[in-house]
């Protein structure tokens, strides 16, 4: 509201007839995308090329626009070169669990993302965000060779269960601590990809 209508309606209030502002409130108004026409790439249905990020999608935060903006601009860029675009699922990364959320839920605020939104939270830990990522990173192109080689390196390492250094044994140790979680979580990620392609079938 303008600054002559916010003092008026402040002195309105018993005790505050005399008030003065210091600084006057605001708000920022945007007009969004409803996000059931997005798709998972973040490119709006029937507008080829067209790609949103942000506020616009019906977020709110910073790292909610930046998480977006990453993978609006990957899938921009993927569409330009002809190549497969990237798609992360809600068992990927908070990230697929956000875009997931905002194109096949109905958003009725400003969407913030919360660790308890994700049902696989225990598989999205920041210990294993590079085995989680990093094929996918490389095959976009975000990936260098030469780290993308010490990742195989240390993914190899792990399978195998020798520990060669405190990161490799930390994360060894981890995956032991909780392999009977994991395989339960990896049977319900299993089950629910089964219903989305069977309702998907179905119409």
């Amino acid at each position: 509201m303008p600054e002559d209508v916010q003092l008026t309606m402040l002195r309105t209030m018993a005790g505050l007839e005399n008030v003065e502002i210091i600084r006057p409130g605001y708000a920022v108004e945007y007009d969004f995308i409803h996000p059931d026409q997005l798709e998972r790439t973040l490119e709006v249905k029937g507008i080829h090329g067209l790609f949103t990020a942000g506020q616009i999608n019906g977020t709110s935060g910073y790292e909610e626009a930046a998480a977006q903006g990453l993978i609006a601009g990957i899938n921009a860029a993927m569409r330009f070169s002809a190549k497969d675009q990237l798609i992360l699922g809600r068992d990927d990364s908070y990230v697929g669990t956000l875009i997931d959320d905002l194109v096949t839920k109905e958003i009725r605020e400003p969407y913030r993302m919360l660790t308890s939104r994700s049902e696989y939270r225990l598989l999205l830990r920041q210990d294993n965000a590079d085995l989680r990522l990093t094929e996918k990173g490389h095959k976009v192109g975000l990936i260098s060779e030469d780290r993308y080689g010490f990742f195989l390196k240390k993914k190899a390492l792990i399978d195998t269960g020798i520990g060669s250094s405190p990161e490799i044994t930390y994360q060894i140790e981890v995956e032991k601590m909780y392999a009977g979680y994991i395989i339960r979580q990896m049977r319900q990620i299993e089950r629910f990809r089964t219903s989305r392609i069977l309702r998907s079938l179905h119409g």
